[in-house]
């Protein structure tokens, strides 16, 4: 399975919290789906900290305020929540 670094960031936008993926370097073209992920909603930090723990990302007491860098495949994508033709 392909396996992408990706960098994580946790925002708040109105009263949701959202997991963006940001697709570093360039691996897949530029119009591949995988630069183009919708962001996820969370209900709270601790929902988000699940996911990461349950996709094995890691684990983290809090989400880090510059992000998180990580190597993930297409199953712990789905495991964070992201959807699409990926």
């Amino acid at each position: 399975m392909d396996q992408h670094f990706f960098h994580l960031q946790l925002r708040m936008l109105g009263m949701g919290l959202w997991l963006y993926a940001e697709l570093i370097g360039d691996s897949p073209g530029p119009d591949h789906a995988l630069r183009h992920l919708r962001p996820v909603r969370f209900r709270n930090e601790a929902e988000a900290l699940r996911a990461l723990t349950a996709a094995e990302v890691g684990t983290w007491s809090s989400f880090p305020h510059d992000g998180i860098h990580a190597t993930l495949n297409r199953t712990k994508l789905r495991t964070l929540g992201f959807r699409g033709n990926f």
